[in-house]
C-alpha cells in the first residue's frame, strides 16, 4: 500500500449494500422518525356491515372512523375526510352492475335458466333460455326501527316454534283446513311432462293472429352447441313470418309458448291459459253502460286524430323510481323532506272538458 488514506464510498452506495430494515425494527432504533406514504399506511379494520348501518340509522351521522391505533407507525397522523352521509364499504363490497344506457336493452345473462330441445318432427334444435327483462324496480328492506337492522324471515314451525333446515322440509298441498297431502321432491320430478326438457312445437300460426293479452313474459333463445338448427328454424321463421307454439315447463308450472324471430334472435314468449284470463264483457259493472251522444263522440274523435302518432317506448321512463333515487340522495345530503299537497283540479262537464282539451290541442 501506499500510505494514502481510503477515499470513502458515497452514502448513496452504503445505504444500498446495506440490508432493509423492516418498518418494525425502524421504529424500535433509537433517535430515528420515520415516515410512510399515505399509500403505504395499513388500513384499519373495518367494522362490521351491521354495527356500520345500525350507527347510520340511529344518529344519522357516519360513525367516527376507528383510530389506526399499531396499525400506523409512531410520528405518523393521516387524516381521512367523509362526505356528509357516505357509508363504509362492506367488507366483501359487491360487484358493481353497469347499467345500460337509456334506450338500450339490458346484456344477455350469460347463465341460462333453462337447457333443452326444439322438437319439430325429427328435427331437435338444442337450445338455452336466458330472461329477457331486467326489472328495474325499486325495492325496500324492512328495518327494525329502533337499531335500524335489516329484519330476516326464518323457516318457522307454527307447532313447535323452531327454526327448520331446507333438508327437514317438504311440499304440502292443503286439501281441507289444516290438512295436506305431503310430497317429497323426487315424487313430484317424477310427474313433470316432457316439456321440462323439451318444446315440442304443435304448430305454426301467424304471430298477429294472437291476443296479446295471454302474453305473459318473454325470454331469448341462444344456440346450444350446434348453431345449424338454430340459424335454420329463425331463417325459416323469418321468411314465413309465423311463429312455433309448444309448450314449456319452468319450476312447477308448464306454459303454452310461443317462439318467434325477432332481432336477429329466437324469443320465447309464455303465454296465459285461457281459464286465467277472465273476460271484462262479463263484469257486472260493464254490462248496463249507455251509449254516448254523438256529439260528444265527434269530438272525442278530433282529440283522437289530434294525439294520434307512432308508439316509442323510449319516450316513457319510470318516474317513480327517479323520484325515489332523487329521494335517496336529499336523505343522504341531509336534507329535510317535505311533502307537497297534489293540486286540485275542477271536475268540469264532460262536453265542457273535450271542447277545451281539443282547443288547448290546436294551439300547441
Amino acid at each position: 500500500m501506499n500510505g494514502t488514506p481510503a477515499k470513502k464510498k458515497p452514502a448513496t452506495r452504503q445505504k444500498k449494500n446495506t440490508p432493509k430494515k423492516s418498518p418494525a425494527e425502524q421504529e424500535k432504533a433509537p433517535g430515528k422518525l420515520t415516515t410512510v406514504a399515505k399509500d403505504k399506511v395499513p388500513k384499519p379494520a373495518e367494522k362490521p356491515l351491521q354495527e356500520e348501518k345500525a350507527a347510520v340509522s340511529t344518529s344519522g351521522k357516519e360513525p367516527d372512523k376507528p383510530a389506526a391505533g399499531g396499525n400506523v407507525p409512531r410520528g405518523e397522523k393521516v387524516t381521512v375526510p367523509r362526505a356528509a352521509g357516505e357509508i363504509k364499504k362492506p367488507v366483501r363490497p359487491e360487484v358493481p352492475v353497469k347499467e345500460p344506457a337509456a334506450g338500450k336493452p339490458a346484456a344477455l345473462p350469460r347463465r341460462p335458466i333453462w337447457r333443452g330441445t326444439i322438437s319439430i318432427g325429427l328435427v331437435n334444435v338444442p337450445v338455452r333460455l336466458h330472461s329477457m327483462i331486467k326489472e328495474r324496480g325499486w325495492s325496500f328492506r324492512l328495518l327494525h326501527r329502533d337499531d335500524g337492522q335489516p329484519l330476516r324471515y326464518d323457516r318457522v314451525c307454527t307447532k313447535d316454534d323452531k327454526v327448520i333446515p331446507w333438508e327437514d322440509t317438504v311440499r304440502g298441498y292443503e286439501v281441507r283446513k289444516g290438512e295436506y297431502v305431503v310430497f317429497e321432491k323426487e315424487e313430484l320430478e317424477a310427474i313433470l311432462p316432457e316439456s321440462d326438457k323439451r318444446i315440442r312445437i304443435d304448430k305454426f300460426v301467424y304471430y298477429l293472429s294472437l291476443d296479446p293479452v295471454y302474453f305473459d313474459r318473454p325470454y331469448v333463445l341462444s344456440p346450444d352447441g350446434n348453431s345449424d338448427p338454430y340459424v335454420l328454424l329463425h331463417e325459416a321463421l323469418l321468411k314465413q313470418e309465423k311463429a312455433g307454439v309448444g309448450r314449456l315447463t319452468l319450476r312447477t308450472k308448464e306454459y303454452p309458448v310461443l317462439i318467434r324471430p325477432y332481432h336477429g334472435a329466437l324469443v320465447l314468449t309464455t303465454l296465459r291459459y285461457a281459464q286465467e284470463v277472465s273476460d271484462p264483457g262479463k263484469f257486472v259493472e260493464l254490462e248496463e253502460l249507455s251509449s254516448a251522444k254523438p256529439r260528444e263522440v265527434e269530438v272525442a274523435e278530433k282529440i283522437v286524430s289530434e294525439l294520434s302518432g307512432d308508439f316509442d317506448v323510449n319516450e316513457y321512463h319510470d318516474r317513480v323510481r327517479e323520484q325515489i333515487e332523487l329521494l335517496v340522495k336529499k336523505k343522504l345530503a341531509g336534507e329535510k323532506i317535505v311533502r307537497e299537497a297534489p293540486r286540485h283540479e275542477e271536475a268540469k262537464e264532460l262536453m265542457a272538458a273535450l271542447q277545451e282539451t281539443l282547443q288547448q290541442l290546436k294551439t300547441t
